[in-house]
């Protein structure tokens, strides 16, 4: 009985004529809003006004520092990369 009551909800889904297709939406087309005005250019900065660059602190300045501070520095500051590599550590 289940069988047939299957069998028959099935044929009676089916119809001669197929499906209509369903109708398109309308598609709605949103014009982008106009971008806001740049920002005025800035004036380039006064050169003048910038920080003062700090010297740098000779190498006799920085070895002392390190050794106060428990940091030993022991590669010269103007030496390449390829001498820093060369020199080696003795305490």
């Amino acid at each position: 009985m289940i069988a047939a009551l299957a069998g028959l909800t099935l044929l009676a889904g089916c119809g001669s004529e197929p499906e209509a297709p369903p109708e398109p939406a309308p598609v709605e087309t949103v014009e982008p809003a106009p971008a806001p005005p740049a920002p005025p250019a800035l004036p380039p900065a006064n050169v003048a006004e910038a920080a003062p660059v700090e010297e740098i602190a000779p190498d006799e300045q920085v070895l002392a520092d390190a050794e106060a501070t428990g940091m030993t520095a022991r590669v010269e500051r103007d030496a390449t990369p390829a001498e820093d590599a060369d020199q080696t550590v003795t305490e």
